[in-house]
């Protein structure tokens, strides 16, 4: 049955209303975009507010804490700026110092809000106000070459011979050099004051600690090498000894054995109950021969390793008349150790 042309507009509007009615995905992520975006923007705007509360009253601690959230959730100069002040307010010069330099390295566009290019202004202006008051502290250690030098300032590593910025306050400082005794101290550091520190690293008394200072050339060149390869060599001449011992037992049974079957078969002639004895007289002859073999090859090789590493070893101090003696059943290294 044919519809009518009213039926067919009727139809026709129905879908179309249906198609506006449902959102398109291009159209969705825009606005679940934008909703999270809002989300941020009172998320940060809240953290601020209770922020700048902390810091009208002086919990400069709990202000900076408030303010990072904040600069987390949504960033922007002004946070930054704030968090920068609350530091600098702790007398943690350093830490403000750094938050100061962020808002300086950030690249702002020209049609960035008035406030943010207003908060790079103020953070220009208050890091050259700040520099200053930040102390210096320099340590040196006479008599000891600096690269053999470890300095650590609260655990941190730094370096010797260079002015260190570092916070007001009390620092601890341990200092340390191959074949010296260890400098422990605890140093105070006043704001805007620099100060030049001498290390006291004098040449230990201690055996041990003498022992683990830097050795001399002739030293280095009369301690022997180290033995690399002892455990691998004992293990591969073990077994070849073992192997070796094992040919040696399954030999002999095999001849006895031999011996057992020319009396059983006179004139050559052997009988059925022989031939169990004959299966395994050839089974111990076989055994011996494969014994022997992998003994030798394995015995080998260790004698082999353990003259290399001892020639190796004996550059120094060991000298090189070593000879490798071999029995039929044992194996043996001649030399002076």
């Amino acid at each position: 049955m044919r519809r009518t042309a009213p039926a067919r507009t009727f139809l026709l509007c129905a879908t179309l209303l249906g198609v506006a009615a449902v959102p398109s995905t291009a159209e969705a992520q825009p606005a679940r975009q934008q909703r999270s975006l809002n989300d941020a923007k009172a998320d940060a705007r809240t953290a601020a507010d209770r922020g700048q509360a902390h810091f009208d009253a002086g919990s400069y601690e709990e202000a900076a804490a408030a303010f990072l959230r904040a600069d987390r959730s949504f960033h922007a100069p002004t946070l930054v700026l704030m968090v920068a002040r609350s530091y600098a307010k702790l007398g943690r010069l350093c830490e403000a110092r750094a938050q100061y330099q962020r808002i300086l390295a950030e690249q702002l566009e020209e049609y960035a809000p008035r406030e943010f290019l207003d908060a790079r202004a103020a953070a220009d202006r208050e890091l050259d106000a700040l520099l200053p008051s930040i102390p210096t502290v320099q340590f040196s250690a006479p008599g000891v070459p600096a690269s053999q030098v470890q300095l650590f300032i609260d655990g941190e590593p730094a370096s010797l011979d260079v002015p260190l910025l570092r916070d007001p306050g009390h620092h601890t400082v341990i200092a340390t050099a191959k074949g010296h005794d260890a400098a422990n101290l605890v140093i105070t550091l006043e704001e805007g004051k620099s100060s030049k520190i001498e290390l006291d690293l004098p040449p230990s008394t201690s055996p041990l600690a003498r022992d683990r200072g830097a050795s001399s050339p002739e030293d280095t060149a009369s301690a022997p090498a180290p033995r690399r390869f002892l455990v691998p060599t004992t293990l591969l001449l073990t077994a070849g000894g073992l192997s070796l011992g094992a040919g040696l037992v399954t030999g002999i049974l095999a001849v006895t054995n031999a011996d057992a079957l020319q009396d059983s078969c006179p004139g050559g002639k052997c009988y059925d109950d022989t031939a169990t004895r004959f299966n395994t007289t050839q089974m111990l002859a076989t055994a011996s021969t494969v014994t022997f073999i992998a003994g030798g090859a394995l015995a080998a090789a260790g004698a082999g390793l353990l003259v290399w590493d001892l020639r190796r070893a004996s550059t120094s101090s060991t000298p090189k008349d070593t000879a490798v003696l071999v029995g039929p059943a044992w194996l043996g290294v001649r030399g002076k150790f």
